[in-house]
């Protein structure tokens, strides 16, 4: 069964305290905490889940070059490495949420190596980096600079072994961790799992909206989505509200994007979320082992998050 760490965007102190505790308590690896301009700052957000919790691993999943430079990330990961030592990890991308809700550009792929080479030389020895990627120029930047590949390519087992097949190619060691970026959603019964997968629409579309928007239609294909979505999936994306990114389902207009076109959100949740009642999200992860992941960063639904971690606990321990 793969490492489970909670994906968490951090509204508020209060409540990311409250998972960040609710994620040692139920057995979980770790937290990994979103930067995102609808939250807090993502570096305040991991401080106060250190002070709350003992041994999980805690950090950013993911900020970007954009936002903070370089050396601004290597003084910040410095100071929680000594308030959790040994529990810090820190995780990059280009520049999602964080980034395109201000209007900003995403860092290029050889800014954020150059970025993240200056974030290795400084920040303490031993904090493991990780970068988020969907394609494989992207996953053989993490082997080159990094310890970890954060892979946005949903459940296709397929493709998480070729991306990290293209991470293990370009490192020097030959050891990269491959993680799966995953919306997970655990059900108590059938009409809470139906109720589940109607509230992960949204969030489903933005896990595919990382994964795919800006790409051919051949390389959309090649990501292992049939063509014929192509032309309706870069409509969405363009309509994509990143005001709205990751906030409620139940008045977030992204959760309308592909309200004309049920099939292929079914397929989108599908792919890029595990929904379903304990022993069906057990199952589905274990699955995971089969394309060598090393763990999973579930992003749980944001609305009651603390009965999710718990039943997620609860999934875990069932396979263990």
């Amino acid at each position: 069964m793969p490492r489970i760490r909670v994906n968490w965007l951090p509204r508020t102190l209060e409540t990311t305290r409250a998972v960040a505790a609710a994620t040692e308590r139920c057995g979980l690896d770790g937290l990994g905490v979103c930067d995102s301009p609808s939250g807090i700052d993502v570096y305040v957000a991991i401080a106060a889940a250190v002070d709350v919790t003992e041994h999980i691993a805690i950090g950013s999943n993911v900020t970007n070059p954009t936002t903070r430079t370089p050396a601004v990330h290597a003084a910040a990961v410095r100071g929680l490495a000594e308030l959790g030592p040994g529990r810090i990890f820190a995780g990059f991308g280009t520049g999602d949420s964080a980034v395109r809700g201000e209007r900003g550009k995403p860092a290029t792929l050889a800014q954020l190596e150059a970025a993240l080479a200056r974030v290795r030389a400084d920040a303490p020895a031993g904090v493991p980096l990780n970068v988020a990627a969907g394609g494989p120029r992207g996953a053989a930047l993490a082997g080159r600079v990094a310890d970890g590949l954060v892979a946005g390519a949903g459940r296709d087992a397929g493709l998480l072994r070729r991306l990290h097949d293209a991470a293990l190619a370009s490192s020097v060691t030959g050891d990269v961790e491959l993680w799966a970026s995953l919306r997970v959603a655990v059900g108590g019964d059938s009409s809470h799992v139906a109720a589940l997968r109607r509230a992960m629409a949204p969030r489903a579309a933005s896990a595919a909206r990382f994964n795919l928007a800006g790409v051919t239609a051949d390389e959309i294909e090649a990501r292992g989505v049939p063509r014929r979505h192509a032309d309706r999936l870069a409509g969405a994306f363009a309509e994509y509200d990143f005001e709205w990114h990751g906030r409620a389902a139940s008045e977030n207009p992204n959760r309308l994007l592909l309200d004309d076109d049920p099939e292929l959100e079914e397929y989108l949740v599908d792919r890029y979320a595990v929904i379903g009642t304990v022993t069906d999200v057990a199952a589905r992860l274990a699955e995971l082992d089969g394309a060598g992941v090393t763990g999973v960063f579930a992003s749980v639904l944001f609305e009651d998050p603390i009965p999710e971690i718990e039943r997620l606990g609860r999934a875990l321990a069932e396979v263990r």
